[in-house]
């Protein structure tokens, strides 16, 4: 959660931190500590492809930048996230084809997301 001064609270009992490579976001606005995005999935090719929410409002802990010798590198979003979230966005990111952090309003009420989509042939 964001303080009053604008610094993200530490972690509590019960949550951790993910990293999530941030060559696969897909939010259209850059992304800061406080920030809000929704964790996307696509799994599967052509007719059989599926589009899901992995995780939902997630909030951003830290934008992390690439070590400057690591070569064509992209920085690091890190994500605050119950432990069963954290193992959603782990095998989203071991098993899916694409995985993208999707930036959310600020102010959006928490609302549970769309259901997935199916590719249709």
């Amino acid at each position: 959660a964001v303080g009053g001064d604008g610094a993200v609270a530490p972690l509590q009992p019960g949550q951790r931190a993910v990293p999530v490579p941030a060559a696969q976001s897909g939010a259209a606005m850059p992304l800061a500590p406080g920030a809000r995005v929704d964790v996307v999935a696509s799994r599967g090719e052509g007719a059989v492809g599926r589009t899901s929410v992995v995780v939902w409002n997630a909030e951003v802990l830290a934008v992390v930048a690439p070590d400057p010798a690591a070569a064509a590198a992209a920085p690091t979003v890190v994500l605050r996230a119950t432990p069963a979230q954290a193992l959603r966005i782990t095998s989203a990111l071991n098993f899916a084809r694409d995985v993208r952090l999707v930036a959310r309003p600020p102010d959006e009420a928490d609302t549970r997301p769309p259901a997935a989509i199916e590719a249709r042939p």
